[in-house]
């Protein structure tokens, strides 16, 4: 008896033009800057639990009480990092680098899969571009795309 594969579930990606991704910036940066403090927040709670777990000066009473303090912040801290992280994936937006506050937004250019990078702590917002197979560090002028934004069909 033959196993039958189960069909892949697809989601099409939302591909924003040069306009639409630059109305976006100030929700974006709003979004990435709380993810951020959701990520360091959640980081620095972790070092706690790993430094009180190596403190040898608590009573086995003090230690269980503060891990138990931790352990909550923790669980809230990750859940917090998370939805931040789903509200901005709903709008297909990518997260590239929680500290730095980046992420990708996907565009077309040259009919190909490309990406405008957001950096939520820069004045523009908006850094560069790259192509999906460039690699990520890559940072395109974006000059090139807002001349292919101004040009009609491309």
């Amino acid at each position: 008896m033959k196993r039958r594969k189960k069909k892949g579930h697809y989601k099409l990606l939302k591909v924003y033009s040069y306009d639409e991704a630059l109305k976006m910036v100030p929700l974006l940066k709003s979004i990435v800057t709380s993810i951020r403090e959701h990520w360091i927040e959640w980081q620095q709670n972790r070092r706690q639990l790993e430094k009180l777990e190596k403190n040898s000066t608590l009573s086995k009473r003090e230690k269980i009480l503060q891990h138990g303090m931790l352990s909550e912040g923790e669980h809230r801290l990750e859940t917090e990092f998370f939805d931040s992280l789903a509200e901005l994936n709903k709008f297909d937006v990518y997260l590239y680098d929680p500290v730095q506050g980046s992420a990708m937004i996907p565009i077309r250019q040259n009919d190909e899969l490309a990406w405008i990078v957001l950096e939520a702590y820069s004045d523009a917002g908006l850094s560069g571009w790259r192509f999906h197979k460039d690699p990520l560090e890559e940072r395109r002028s974006l000059e090139e795309v807002r001349v292919a934004a101004a040009v009609p069909g491309s």
